[in-house]
């Protein structure tokens, strides 16, 4: 063999060990990180098709009054995380420190400027790695907006502002999304934080989320409600006939005294911007026609049985009206019971139930007899 075949065998045995080397210490070690990237189409979306969870009811309920701030193409998988981190609470306060609707991590915070309790604590409050100083952290921030307002809640830590928490949380969540190009692998950073996932997880992930029930209960939930509300949104056919019929019904027997904060029903995915009252039952229609009469006032509709309420929907009795004295007035005057509810005051008047909420009315009418 000449001096230049044994120089290109050299070459040949160093390029095959390199090969080898990329193998053990590269692609094995990420194997599992890979096939979940590969797998993401089957693996992420058809297995929480098959099983897709509603919201339960409360929760729901919870996170209506914050529907139209939460935007983008996941906005579902957001409503899904809000419901399952802090049920719709926008005050919720987790053990590890992570605060409102979407419960944000001091860490998570601070990097986006927002001003939080006790500043000076957050490194030692990163990953919640100290479980008790974090509880302690928590229970003391618990104890600080007790009794307070809302105003002045917010100035004690801008977690609670629900804009400001539900912009963070969208955006990290949407970067966490972009980064892993994976949903489940998302919001496992967003569970454990970037930095522990990506030490402690990503790697051996399937293996991860096998051993870490509550983690796996976490991403399964979420994404089996995401699959539940993509449904619904899907399955929504819109019938403009019998949009225009209920709404010129309910112009006419009030005599112009219902209106709707926007002139158009809702189309088949869209659930801002609009109102739709196709599906309303009769029952409803009646008793809105009644109200005006009954408070001698004019009423808006500003959410009816369009997608994304939740609780509100087609042949169900329930609306959203808009918040006036007049109506008010109503409703204090001739409630005979009342309490507070997470979502607000909750008013009785005769069958039908008022809710007073931030900016308006959820009203349900029922039955005489119910």
């Amino acid at each position: 063999m000449n001096k230049n075949g044994a120089l290109e065998l050299i070459w040949i045995a160093f390029g095959i060990l390199i090969a080898i080397g990329l193998l053990i210490f590269v692609v094995l070690p990420n194997l599992d990180y890979l096939s979940s990237i590969f797998n993401y189409g089957s693996e992420e979306t058809e297995i929480y098709k098959a099983n897709p969870i509603p919201i339960p009811a409360e929760e729901a309920k919870n996170i209506e009054p914050h529907l139209d701030k939460i935007k983008g193409n996941n906005k579902n998988l957001i409503i899904s995380l809000i419901a399952k981190v802090s049920k719709g609470n926008k005050n919720f306060i987790s053990d590890c420190a992570s605060v409102g609707l979407m419960s944000i991590t001091p860490e998570v915070a601070v990097l986006n400027n927002l001003k939080i309790f006790e500043t000076s604590k957050q490194s030692e409050l990163k990953n919640c790695d100290n479980k008790e100083l974090n509880l302690e952290y928590s229970n003391n921030l618990r104890e600080e907006i007790k009794d307070k307002e809302e105003q002045e809640i917010i100035e004690i830590d801008q977690r609670f502002n629900t804009d400001l928490n539900i912009k963070e949380g969208s955006e990290h969540i949407n970067l966490l999304i972009e980064r892993y190009k994976n949903k489940q692998f998302a919001l496992a950073a967003y569970y454990y934080s970037s930095s522990r996932f990506e030490s402690t997880c990503k790697n051996n992930f399937k293996v991860c989320k096998h051993n870490d029930k509550e983690m796996a209960d976490f991403i399964d939930t979420i994404l089996s409600y995401e699959a539940h509300l993509n449904q619904e949104s899907a399955n929504r056919v819109p019938n403009p006939e019998e949009e225009i019929k209920i709404r010129n019904e309910l112009k006419t027997l009030s005599n112009n005294r219902i209106s709707f904060n926007h002139p158009n029903a809702c189309q088949a995915t869209q659930t801002t911007g609009c109102t739709s009252l196709e599906g309303l039952p009769q029952l409803a229609i009646d008793f809105l026609v009644k109200l005006t009469e009954d408070c001698d006032c004019d009423i808006v509709i500003t959410g009816g049985t369009e997608g994304g309420h939740q609780t509100h929907g087609p042949g169900k009795s329930i609306v959203d009206l808009r918040k006036t004295s007049e109506l008010k007035n109503y409703v204090l005057s001739n409630s005979a019971t009342s309490e507070q509810i997470s979502s607000g005051r909750r008013y009785r008047v005769g069958s039908n139930s008022y809710v007073e909420e931030e900016d308006h009315w959820h009203v349900i009418f029922r039955e005489l007899n119910t």
